[in-house]
């Protein structure tokens, strides 16, 4: 099958839903410690939050990308003031705040990291993705990061995508989200890796493989 799909039909088992983070585990990547459907009860916020570790937490919107529709918040009332603002409604996202994190996306195909970029810190504000022009630089080998990366994908149903991981101030990577369809342009900007090419030529592969087997 000369897609980026595992297998035919893939296209419609792929959900855009929080599931995937259990699926992440099971393939041995360490995710963010994220809750999922939180009610605003200030009860049910109060324990989600003192199980994520306290303030300051992080309020998501699972609908926007690229650092849009993520916020700290430093109190119950600051959690619900930033939810209203993301539309996020009465049921909301919780994540972790790690600290001091390094950003790094790590593009992979199959079981192989094609290359990783680092986004560099931004003053003033913790999502370094979140301007108009992010700073990046070449990551340094690093297996522990590309591991939990490579496990991030095999938990969804495409052989390609990029997948995003802060490492805490221990070096302990964990992942934040996989993304297929992924933009790479930076990639080749900042460290000439043509993983478009690299792509073309396995899709060939692939298509060529399927014609001997037919």
């Amino acid at each position: 099958m000369n897609s980026l799909y595992r297998r035919q039909g893939g296209e419609f088992l792929r959900r855009a839903v929080w599931d995937m983070e259990v699926k992440m585990i099971r393939e041995g990547a360490s995710v963010i410690p994220t809750r999922f459907g939180v009610s605003s009860v200030d009860e049910v916020l109060e324990k989600n939050i003192e199980e994520l570790g306290g303030f300051p937490v992080v309020v998501k919107n699972p609908d926007e990308n690229h650092g849009r529709g993520v916020a700290l918040a430093s109190s119950i009332d600051e959690v619900r003031a930033v939810a209203s603002e993301m539309g996020s409604g009465e049921v909301l996202v919780l994540r972790k705040f790690i600290k001091n994190a390094r950003h790094v996306k790590c593009t992979v195909l199959r079981d192989k990291v094609l290359d990783v970029i680092e986004y560099l810190p931004v003053e003033g504000g913790f999502r370094t993705n979140a301007v108009k022009e992010p700073r990046v630089r070449p990551f340094e080998y690093d297996e522990k990061v590309f591991e939990v990366a490579r496990a991030a994908l095999r938990a969804d149903v495409v052989e390609f995508g990029g997948v995003d991981v802060l490492i805490d101030e221990s070096g302990r990577p964990y992942v934040a989200e996989m993304n297929f369809p992924c933009n790479f342009s930076k990639n080749r900007m900042c460290t000439g890796v043509d993983i478009a090419e690299i792509v073309v030529d396995y899709l060939v592969s692939k298509a060529n493989q399927d014609f001997v087997d037919s």
